[in-house]
């Protein structure tokens, strides 16, 4: 199934990173935390901050898979697209994103503002579909 490979494929063992009990992602995501770790990746890209790029994209990832989409403000998953599209981001980002949405498009799809982003990048609308088929197999 396309969300246990979503849950498995981007864990990473951080303990070397971080102390016992300090890598809690708090409760449920928000527009702030989830484009909050975004921002930090995207930082940590670009001055080469190896260990950092790990433990946010490890944040971030852990962040999305405790979220439930049906229970979760649908509008912070889509501002979080909208910024791994709309600005300029490692490809890494927009693979683990585009990953979580395809898990989730059926519910996404309902939302008017995520078909404007599909139809407006097409690049996401070529990840999501890529994605996607995975789901066939």
């Amino acid at each position: 199934m396309l969300w246990d490979d979503f849950v498995r494929s981007w864990r990473m063992d951080l303990s070397v990173f971080t102390k016992k009990d300090t890598f809690d992602t708090g409760g449920g995501p928000g527009v702030d935390t989830l484009i909050h770790h975004g921002r930090v990746y995207v930082l940590a890209d670009r001055y080469g901050i190896g260990r950092l790029m790990d433990v946010s994209l490890q944040k971030l990832h852990q962040t999305l898979v405790k979220s439930k989409v049906p229970e979760t403000n649908l509008n912070d998953i889509v501002a979080m697209v909208r910024f791994c599209y709309a600005e300029l981001v490692p490809e890494r980002l927009r693979r683990l994103v585009v990953h979580y949405i395809s898990c989730n498009v059926e519910t996404l799809w309902k939302i008017k503002e995520f078909q404007k982003l599909v139809e407006d990048y097409g690049n996401l609308a070529r990840a999501l579909v890529g994605s996607m088929l995975l789901r066939l197999d």
